[in-house]
């Protein structure tokens, strides 16, 4: 089962392997809610604003299903499931580790202080307790920095950032005094300079005695936004040895077992990784990995609920994964940056080995609910430019080609140019995958 917006790929992954699949959502238009691959769904309360109702829900009210196992696929789910995991235990085979391992792995100023401990490299953060304390250091800061949330959910819902950016001091201060007020708990970072290419991922499956069942490696090939966003094309790379005994390391000091993605990123400067974060939910492109012979939903479950240990580990490098949807967005905005090649930006869709966020030869219905969604969309943005359907603007005069070409600037402007151009490939270093 999953909780709040079921990811597309790993319900896919659960239905391949067999496995029926019962769908819990906040949302009634959840996207995924209308797979063809999903059983039963239901909408549920909220773990955010109703986490009693969605306990009582959970553990008294919703049908029993023997050796069901409850799969949270985003952070507020992975909070929620992991701060009750003794009393959905009772009733599930629970996907995460209780709280107290949990909380030292998603917060990310306890995470890069256990990292340091191990010797593990990791982004330099100040030390600091107060907006005083950091305006007395700011000014030996190297700029621009960043100031990151130590857990994402509640940070991205005020600033639908990841994190944001300062130019110098005076940014930093005003910034951090914004984020204050929201008393939201985040860290001044440095930034880790070079292309999106140099992130790269490990990703694992440890059964309870923390063996790893299953691994491979991903590499992001273009996120949105490009500084800091999500990804929208990986791809499967060799196993970077670096990366796993770094990742292993920090997964075993905490005590963790299953599901885990580990995030670094190269660093020229000293030809290390850099440790980003580690997400302890499974991840929207799972049915990328099921593609290269590896079903980590599937692992799961046979691990939990059948005590199985042995998996067919060998996977294939060079398998793609492509959200179009939101790979167009970085297409209009890169085609306009110095030196983009169209032909280097399409490469991933002429790949052999692909498989793409929403299949409509496999599964129509979400991506219809997707097209409306869009449209929709779109409609509120030319609402928003002061033009009606039509191509007309507010008076109801028709567009002119400079009223149009203001409108597209309208749309892509917000989307922030990256600090590094990602449009030459990097250099290929020792253990350092190709791009």
């Amino acid at each position: 089962m999953e909780i709040e917006r079921g990811q597309l790929g790993t319900i896919r992954c659960y239905a391949q392997a067999g496995l029926r699949v019962v769908h819990l959502t906040t949302k009634k238009d959840d996207i995924a809610g209308y797979s063809r691959y999903i059983a039963h769904r239901y909408v549920v309360p909220s773990p955010d604003t109703d986490p009693a109702g969605l306990l009582r829900l959970l553990t008294g009210e919703l049908p029993v299903w023997p050796d069901a196992v409850l799969d949270p696929v985003n952070d507020p789910g992975v909070v929620f499931v992991s701060q009750h995991h003794d009393a959905l235990s009772a009733r599930y085979h629970v996907t995460v580790p209780p709280w107290d391992i949990v909380h030292g792995i998603i917060d990310k100023k306890r995470l890069y202080q256990r990292a340091c401990q191990l010797g593990i490299p990791a982004p330099r953060i100040s030390n600091h307790e107060s907006t005083e304390d950091l305006a007395r250091i700011a000014g030996q800061l190297v700029y621009p920095c960043i100031i990151k949330p130590t857990q994402t959910p509640d940070f991205f819902a005020i600033y639908n950032k990841k994190a944001l950016v300062a130019e110098n001091a005076e940014s930093l201060i005003k910034q951090y005094r914004d984020v204050e007020q929201h008393h939201l708990d985040v860290m001044v970072s440095e930034i880790i300079p070079g292309p999106e290419e140099n992130l790269v991922a490990y990703i694992c499956h440890l059964d309870d005695h923390q063996a790893v069942l299953a691994e491979l490696c991903v590499q992001k090939i273009r996120q949105h936004p490009a500084d800091f966003g999500y990804g929208v094309v990986k791809r499967t790379i060799p196993m970077i040895a670096e990366a796993r005994d770094a990742a292993l390391s920090l997964l075993r000091a905490h005590a963790y077992t299953g599901f885990s993605t580990t995030e670094f990123k190269w660093d020229d400067r000293d030809s290390k990784y850099k440790l980003i974060e580690i997400n302890t939910r499974q991840v929207s492109y799972a049915h990328l990995f099921a593609s290269a012979t590896i079903n980590f939903p599937e692992i799961m479950y046979r691990d939990k609920v059948e005590k199985r240990k042995e998996f067919d580990t060998d996977y294939r490098s060079g398998v793609y994964w492509i959200n179009p949807a939101d790979d167009l967005y970085e297409y209009r905005r890169r085609r306009r940056l110095p030196g983009f090649s169209a032909s280097n930006f399409l490469r991933p869709y002429f790949a052999k080995s692909k498989v793409f966020a929403l299949n409509p030869l496999d599964d129509l219905r979400p991506f219809i609910k997707w097209i409306a969604r869009l449209g929709s969309m779109i409609l509120k943005k030319l609402h928003a430019a002061g033009a009606g359907p039509g191509g007309r603007l507010a008076d109801g005069h028709p567009m002119k080609p400079a009223d149009k070409r203001g409108h597209r600037e309208l749309i892509t402007k917000s989307q922030v140019a990256p600090r590094h151009s990602s449009v030459q490939a990097p250099r290929i270093e020792k253990n350092r995958p190709a791009s």
